[in-house]
């Protein structure tokens, strides 16, 4: 087996300067064999006698040499050609300089005559910051606690509703409504007591009769019933349950026939008041089997149109589901259990409240 090592198009492993001499031609092998020469400059000289001969490329046998040796042998590149249209852009910038220039010169002083106002705008905007942020940073907590409020506001609506007062709702402000939110947090046992309790406290106070008073009083058509109300209010706040609830019922079946003769859904004939409706179609009719009956409560509440009264709307339904089935049997003498505050409570809103319904068609 040959000691030299085998042309695979790469030297090998061990470096022979001999070796990669003779692969080099024509380079002057002579150089190689120079006795005071140094390993490098060797190296150097036939590069640069190959680069020459080779248009500017590196043999692989000299990147090898370089690579064993640890260090990059140097490499000419040539030097880039401008491209046409390049020399086409100077050739114009020559032209305008001067014209560009002028540009140039009007942007700087534009530039420098806004500085200022622009110093001072900013100067301004970061002025008028300052408050407004310090104010935002207040209103913050403002916020929290607002919404708090009207969280509790919810709650007391919600409370007002299921304990069967929710038709009253919008004759208090949200201020009183907020303190039934409170309610919410007590035991759910006790918490209709509760409820009853505070708006008993409310309909016995002289705040609320002054109130009533004046709601009344400036109604042409409610003004002759206030006599009657007092009295109701007077037996009510002496806790007489079983006086005031039947005369409220009274009060209020007659205060919702007012409200239809205002809206003309009933007339009078013989001293008796009936449905307009039915009493055009017996007289057209003349079939005194169809004749109709006079207007009681049921035929009031179911006929009086409440709904389409925002603030009689809630009114109208618990009239329907509550007062319309136990108003027969507490006239009638049949239903002896409905002399309780919660009741007594219920009646003397709901006439409230039709008084007020009363007032706002007159006014219109």
């Amino acid at each position: 087996m040959s000691d030299s090592p085998r042309q695979t198009g790469r030297p090998s492993r061990g470096f022979n300067i001999d070796t990669v001499a003779s692969g080099i031609r024509p380079v002057d092998t002579n150089l190689l064999r120079l006795p005071d020469a140094t390993l490098w400059p060797r190296v150097k000289t036939i590069e640069q006698h190959y680069l020459l001969q080779q248009k500017h490329s590196i043999s692989p046998a000299v990147k090898e040499l370089a690579r064993s040796l640890g260090q990059v042998p140097e490499m000419h590149v040539p030097a880039l050609q401008e491209p046409p249209w390049l020399r086409g852009v100077q050739e114009i910038i020559r032209k305008h300089e001067g014209f560009l220039a002028q540009i140039n010169t009007m942007v700087e002083n534009f530039a420098r005559s806004m500085a200022a106002p622009v110093a001072a705008i900013t100067r301004m905007s970061q002025e008028f910051a300052r408050p407004v942020n310090r104010f935002l940073d207040g209103l913050q907590p403002v916020l929290r606690d607002f919404a708090l409020f009207m969280e509790d506001v919810e709650a007391g609506r919600e409370v007002l509703a299921v304990s069967e007062f929710g038709f009253a709702e919008h004759s208090w402000n949200i201020f009183y409504i907020r303190k039934f939110g409170k309610v919410a947090l007590i035991d759910e046992r006790v918490r209709p007591m509760v409820v009853t309790n505070r708006l008993l406290a409310y309909t016995t106070s002289e705040e609320y009769v002054e109130e009533l008073h004046d709601v009344v009083g400036g109604s042409k058509t409610m003004r002759k019933r206030w006599r009657i109300i007092e009295s109701i209010w007077e037996a009510h706040s002496a806790k007489q349950y079983d006086l005031a609830v039947p005369a409220t019922l009274a009060q209020i079946e007659g205060i919702l026939v007012d409200l239809m003769i205002q809206k003309d859904l009933v007339k009078k004939e013989n001293g008796k008041l009936y449905l307009a409706s039915e009493l055009e179609t017996f007289q057209q009719s003349n079939d005194k089997k169809r004749k109709p009956r006079p207007v009681t409560l049921h035929p009031a509440v179911t006929n009086a149109k409440l709904d389409e009264h925002p603030n009689l709307a809630a009114a109208s339904e618990f009239l329907a589901n509550t007062l319309v089935s136990r108003r027969n049997n507490i006239l009638h003498g049949h239903d002896l259990t409905y002399g309780k505050a919660k009741f007594s409570v219920q009646t003397l809103l709901i006439l409230t409240v039709l008084a007020g319904g009363v007032s706002a068609l007159e006014s219109r």
